[in-house]
């Protein structure tokens, strides 16, 4: 993948409502290119529109802000331009409130005819707080009129548009019922309309790329959906490349990021990963992220091959705020040294992880969450893929806890097992019509387990351990065996009898396998990644991380002594002859009632590695320092030891 993303990018938000006095009257162009210039940073995406519809350049249309009296985006364009940085334009498209007061016939409504705000919340007429607006209606016109204006006042200047909020909800305003209607869509069935609301998207997108690039053939553009899974597939050429939005302290939380950017790293294009300067979320004024969590947030986009995106929002006044870009410029201004060794890289992996089916409205599915924290908490190298990636570097494919059994994943299972690749599902992956589908499967469906909760006793254990969700009963195949058995408790937890606080114990051993193992597969008999998504039980993650040990001969690629707490991830730079490991530690926890804090860097000691890696390797050097890393090499693997290490750093291991 060639790079075309400039590595240290500001996201800087401009939502200004009416004020009723002047706006952007402190902006200087010298003090605002000092101030990035400073902070190390070579691109800024800058505001066209913003949520409340108001547009920030000399236009003559209507939505021009009532309070600007300088053409500030053109000449934050030109001061950034001279400056040697990049300024894309943004322009907020599901909110414009602007437009959407004049025609609330254009609003995103529910069944009941509510104005919409999110996928499923509405916003009611004293609730603060913008109001989305649907794809599928005039509004497109206005919009594109818009867009075109702004190409026109930026030809020759224009260095990308970034769409905001592209997010069509299942709508019932008057333009998708008429359009609905029209289809033979039956509006009272659910799927139908969720499935309606996603073509409108997917068709939004097509349609505007092919508007813009027949004006501007080569224009960058990207459209924040506000996820990146495989329903981009169908919207994919639209983008020029990747934006993973993902404030790690706010909604999005500290699993979001690592489980969509191992899914977005195989997309084929280019990619950056979008934090923020702000404590919480977007527009936290006087807020500012702990230094250590932004480092950490940073170097972790950068582990995984992306580039930076730091998102802030300019003050009414126009001025950039002197004490963010002091915490922003403390670590984008340690990114440049280290971009020769962060060019050009794929990640070195073993396992993969087949992205499972995902629930309306969830950022990522629960399934996902758990088998990526298990994983990474283990140091396995790892991907996230679908159904249509290539599979032939894997050893291992992870099928968790629900994955639709499509024609072409059973196809890609049962040609990887037939080469001897092996293996790890749980619970209904690849199940469908009472049966699961793919060859040479360990265990025969029976029937749903009638308890809502269930035990397992391991095999060489002496303790059971609860599972919180009811699992599958099964028989086994010709060739399998049982590494645990389902135990049932006294009974369900009812009115009608209860036992203490919380589950009845374990009653009754049954002859059906909680796991379940066969020269190809490891089965888990119930949702084990959503159990430990949702509980964080350290016996299920032993459980998973013992199978994948068993099917892969106990010969990962990484094997190490460090703590669940470190993050270890491993690249390849082919061009450059050398694997690059990035090893981080910053421990986070779980403080307040809304957000986990990163607030310091822990220290690590005595660090042991080993690495079973396709090529000789001929030295080992920390990045940091410069310094030579001994290392021996034993049965095939490379070893080598680290005293301490604080923080983020960098191993360069060159090749033979």
């Amino acid at each position: 993948m060639t790079s075309h993303l400039p590595y240290r990018q500001i996201h800087l938000d401009f939502h200004t409502p009416e004020l009723g006095s002047p706006i952007a009257t402190d902006f200087d162009p010298q003090e605002f290119t000092k101030t990035l210039l400073a902070a190390g940073v070579d691109s800024i995406t800058l505001f066209a529109k913003d949520h409340h519809g108001y547009a920030f350049y000399d236009t003559d249309a209507a939505n021009h802000h009532p309070d600007l009296h300088i053409n500030l985006l053109s000449q934050q364009v030109d001061a950034a331009h001279e400056a040697g940085i990049k300024a894309p334009i943004y322009l907020s498209v599901g909110f414009d409130e602007f437009i959407g007061n004049q025609h609330p016939e254009w609003f995103q409504r529910n069944q009941d005819g509510e104005v919409l705000q999110g996928q499923a919340s509405v916003i009611k007429p004293l609730d603060p707080g913008f109001k989305r607006l649907c794809l599928n209606s005039p509004y497109v016109d206005y919009l594109k009129a818009q867009i075109v204006d702004v190409i026109q006042h930026f030809e020759g200047r224009l260095d990308g548009l970034f769409f905001d909020i592209i997010r069509q909800s299942p709508c019932y305003c008057h333009t998708c019922m008429a359009k609905m209607n029209a289809a033979g869509i039956d509006a009272t069935d659910p799927q139908q309309v969720q499935h309606y609301a996603d073509e409108v998207t997917v068709h939004f997108e097509n349609d505007l790329s092919a508007f813009i690039r027949a004006q501007v053939p080569d224009c960058p553009i990207f459209y924040n959906a506000g996820s990146i899974n495989p329903t981009i597939r169908k919207t994919l050429k639209d983008n020029s490349h990747l934006e993973i939005e993902a404030l790690a302290s706010s909604l999005w939380g500290y699993g979001y990021f690592p489980a969509t950017v191992r899914y977005a790293k195989n997309l084929g294009m280019d990619y950056l990963g979008m934090t923020s300067k702000f404590h919480f979320g977007w527009a936290d004024f006087g807020s500012y992220k702990n230094p250590a969590a932004l480092e950490y947030e940073v170097f972790l986009i950068l582990a995984h091959g992306g580039k930076v995106s730091i998102g802030d929002q300019m003050y009414p006044n126009g001025r950039l705020q002197p004490h963010t870009y002091d915490l922003i410029g403390n670590v984008f201004n340690q990114i440049k040294p280290l971009e020769a060794y962060l060019d050009d890289t794929r990640s070195l992996a073993d396992i993969a992880i087949v992205y499972p089916d995902r629930q309306v409205g969830e950022k990522i599915p629960a399934a996902l969450a758990g088998a990526v924290a298990m994983l990474n908490e283990a140091h396995l190298s790892f991907d996230v893929v679908d159904a249509v990636m290539d599979w032939s570097r894997y050893r291992l494919i992870v099928l968790p806890d629900g994955v639709t059994p499509t024609e072409q994943l059973v196809d890609r299972v049962n040609a990887f097992t037939a080469a001897g690749g092996k293996v790890l599902s749980s619970f209904h992956a690849g199940f469908a019509q009472n049966q699961f589908a793919f060859k040479n499967f360990p265990v025969q469906f029976v029937q749903h387990n009638p308890y809502k909760t269930n035990y397992w006793i391991r095999n060489g254990e002496d303790f059971e351990q609860v599972l919180y969700r009811s699992g599958m009963n099964t028989t086994l195949t010709e060739g399998a065996k049982s590494l645990a058995l389902i135990y049932e408790p006294w009974f369900n937890r009812t009115y009608q009898h209860f036992y203490s606080h919380m589950q009845a114990p374990f009653h009754q051993k049954t002859d059906y396998p909680a796991i379940a193992q066969n020269d190809a597969f490891v089965f888990f008999a119930h949702p084990i990644f959503t159990l430990y998504n949702a509980t964080a039980n350290h016996n299920y993650k032993v459980a998973v991380i013992d199978a994948i040990q068993s099917l892969l001969n106990a010969d990962t690629i990484i094997q190490s002594n460090l703590p669940s707490t470190a993050d270890v991830v491993l690249n390849e730079q082919p061009d450059q002859q050398r694997y690059v490991l990035h090893l981080l530690h910053y421990v986070q926890q779980h403080r307040s009632k809304y957000s986990d804090i990163i607030e310091d860097k822990l220290p690590l000691v005595d660090i042991d590695f080993s690495l079973h890696l396709p090529k000789e390797i001929k030295r080992i050097e920390r990045v940091s320092d410069h310094q030579e890393i001994p290392f021996t090499v034993e049965n095939g693997r490379v070893k080598f030891s680290l005293d301490r290490h604080i923080g983020h750093d960098m191993f360069v291991l060159e090749t033979v």
